[in-house]
């Protein structure tokens, strides 16, 4: 909430981005609004740029979280900026919003990597599916053509039938295992179902949630 607050989760992040610069599978993600988004968007794009520079040039890889629907269009927009310029950089779609079949298709030609979730905030009626059930299958509606789209699909999800149709999916349609990752976050209850799809060669990554 204040611009003070900002610089010190840059701060934050540039000491964590030091820790990973010699664990090549350590990635991070941040949300614009830690960064200032909601007191100065203009303060925000400097300090990812900053962050993102600084993890391009060691290597670590940099995902821009998705937050409330209010600032879908302002994240997307400072992703599509910064990739060019950044190859390594991420950004995440929530299936439960209608409109992500038409940022897939926002993101064609940039070689984006997308971290695909259901998406835990409350977003209007008018702007998403208040179901859970309706949610998931809009992610497996979105799978195929994320995968035409984006170089490389992280399928984040905790559901184990979600998980278990998206992996014979990418495995019918012969995704290569490089293109795809599972994520989930650490300490849900899925060790068995991590160890099964490591078992079987993909890559899975667990989260660390930071506040």
């Amino acid at each position: 909430t204040t611009a003070d607050q900002a610089k010190a989760a840059l701060e934050a992040y540039l000491h964590a981005a030091a820790g990973a610069a010699e664990r090549p599978h350590v990635s991070l993600s941040f949300k614009p609004g830690h960064f200032g988004h909601h007191v100065d968007p203009a303060l925000c794009k400097r300090q990812v740029r900053a962050l993102a520079a600084h993890c391009e040039t060691q290597g670590t890889r940099l995902t821009v979280d998705m937050e409330d629907v209010d600032v879908t269009d302002a994240t997307l927009d400072l992703y599509r900026r910064l990739k060019p310029e950044f190859p390594g950089l991420g950004i995440v779609l929530q299936s439960k919003l209608f409109r992500t079949a038409a940022d897939v298709e926002s993101l064609q030609g940039l070689g984006a990597r997308v971290r695909l979730c259901i998406g835990a905030y409350d977003v209007p009626g008018d702007a998403g599916h208040a179901d859970r059930t309706e949610a998931k299958e809009s992610f497996l509606r979105l799978l195929p053509r994320l995968l035409d789209v984006a170089a490389v699909v992280e399928i984040a999800t905790h559901d184990p039938l979600v998980v278990e149709r998206a992996r014979e999916f990418v495995v019918r349609r012969n995704v290569p295992p490089e293109r795809v990752e599972f994520q989930m976050l650490l300490g849900v209850p899925r060790r068995k179902l991590q160890d099964a799809l490591a078992a079987d060669g993909w890559t899975v990554r667990l989260y660390v949630p930071y506040a």
